[in-house]
């Protein structure tokens, strides 16, 4: 018989792995020799951090913060040596500022001097005007108390004055009578008014003399401390002009004054 035989016999399949699952599948990596070996850890070697792109950062050595340590105290050692120079200097600027104070002040005191004198200057002036007014008022008033006194006037308030086209020897004789009563009453005013203004003169005079010893005694002082090399240099001196001149600072105050302008000018509280 030339076709195959049938056989009961049934050969068995070929056993296949079995398929590991796709997401568990790891690499061997393709390393051949000692580069395939993990690297032995030195326990000696300092400990470092990983960061993120997988290089390995070591710690910074002690050595460093030594150096940095140093170079802090080499700071202050250098400070601390600078400190007298910075002291004189502030020695320096506490001087001029010292001296800078002590002329401001007398710069001040004198200002203030000067608008003493101006005060005192303008009240001499309106006193010598309301003088000048009570003098022309009184004048004013004796010359009405004549005129009056040549009328008859009723006894009822508030007076009348009147004058009769013919008057009686009776009323001529009061009419009369009353001008040598107003003649007495003003001569006894103006003596009056003679006494109190010489009074006032005097008082005056006194005052003034007071005061220009005081502004000589003020002088010398002032004087004396400029010679004696204790006074400041200035700008401006208290006799007015450094060259010696003889114009005080109250005459060339008076000078520049607006309140010695001629009295029309000036304004009085009567």
């Amino acid at each position: 018989m030339d076709g195959p035989i049938a056989s009961a016999v049934v050969l068995p399949e070929e056993l296949l792995p079995p398929a590991s699952p796709p997401g568990n599948k790891r690499r061997h990596p393709s390393l051949s020799g000692e580069s395939a070996k993990r690297p032995r850890l030195d326990d000696t070697a300092p400990v470092g951090r990983r960061d993120p792109n997988g290089e390995v950062r070591t710690a910074a050595p002690v050595r460093r913060e030594r150096g940095r340590e140093r170079r802090l105290f080499g700071a202050v050692l250098g400070a601390l040596s600078q400190a007298p120079s910075t002291t004189a200097a502030q020695k320096r600027r506490f001087e001029i500022e010292k001296r800078q104070l002590a002329q401001r002040k007398q710069e001040n005191e004198e200002s203030e001097q000067r608008n003493v004198e101006r005060i005192a200057r303008r009240k001499i002036q309106r006193w010598t005007e309301q003088k000048r007014f009570e003098e022309q008022s009184m004048r004013l008033q004796h010359q009405n108390l004549l005129a009056t006194a040549q009328f008859l006037r009723t006894e009822s308030l508030p007076h009348l004055y009147y004058k009769p086209w013919e008057t009686s020897p009776e009323e001529e004789n009061r009419i009369q009578t009353q001008i040598a009563e107003a003649r007495q009453l003003i001569d006894q005013e103006l003596e009056e008014y003679e006494a109190r203004r010489k009074e006032e003169a005097s008082r005056e005079r006194r005052a003034s003399r007071d005061h220009a010893e005081a502004d000589r005694n003020a002088q010398d002082s002032y004087t004396g401390k400029k010679h004696g090399g204790q006074a400041l240099p200035e700008t401006s001196t208290p006799n007015g002009h450094a060259d010696g001149s003889h114009n005080s600072p109250k005459d060339q105050d008076m000078k520049n004054d607006p309140a010695e302008e001629p009295a029309a000018e000036d304004t009085v509280i009567y």
